[in-house]
């Protein structure tokens, strides 16, 4: 059985010195057109000429090159340029699918301990968002109390060190986690 596949097309335009030009993006590329004629971007071809088609009939010299990124282009036209950035349906789709397994992959943190001395107390709870540069704890060390700070927007996940215990340094105090989005 073959499913039929959705091809998104996005379509842009541009206009450069009242001459208007299509860009047109989908799975299978890039094609830059004047509304008569499509200069497809696939080849290595570094640049591409077609002539465009005036409002009044006239004809234009068009130069479509590629940029330095993906699905980057300039296009010349009456001596100025345009920068074209394109977004196929499957660049947005793979945005996402980043950005989520970012978000997914922003492992746990274990705060520990910078050095051996008394915890005198923990300032949050479990389940508390903390925002960056937030107090965590106070840990006392050669009779001088030291704030621990919270490194980033963080959700603290689990509590392990109770406050008034000696630890060492190194020692598991807190369990953190990204912080869901606001």
């Amino acid at each position: 059985m073959l499913a039929a596949m959705k091809t998104d097309t996005k379509t842009y335009t541009i206009e450069i010195d009242g001459v208007k030009l299509r860009a047109v993006a989908d799975e299978h590329g890039i094609r830059i057109e004047d509304g008569s004629m499509p200069v497809p971007i696939r080849e290595r071809s570094r640049l591409r000429s077609f002539t465009g088609t005036l409002p009044d009939g006239g004809e234009l010299p068009v130069y479509v090159e590629e940029g330095e990124g993906e699905h980057e282009y300039i296009v010349y036209l009456r001596g100025r340029s345009a920068r074209l950035h394109l977004v196929t349906g499957r660049d947005e789709r793979l945005r996402a699918l980043r950005k989520n397994t970012a978000a997914e992959t922003s492992s746990m943190q274990i705060l520990k301990a910078p050095m051996p001395g008394l915890l005198k107390a923990i300032l949050v709870e479990e389940g508390a968002v903390v925002q960056k540069g937030e107090s965590l704890c106070i840990l006392e060390a050669m009779k001088m109390e030291n704030e621990i700070k919270s490194p980033d927007r963080l959700l603290v996940s689990r509590l392990i060190a109770k406050g008034g215990n000696a630890v060492e340094k190194g020692a598991p105090l807190m369990e953190l986690k990204p912080a869901p989005a606001a």
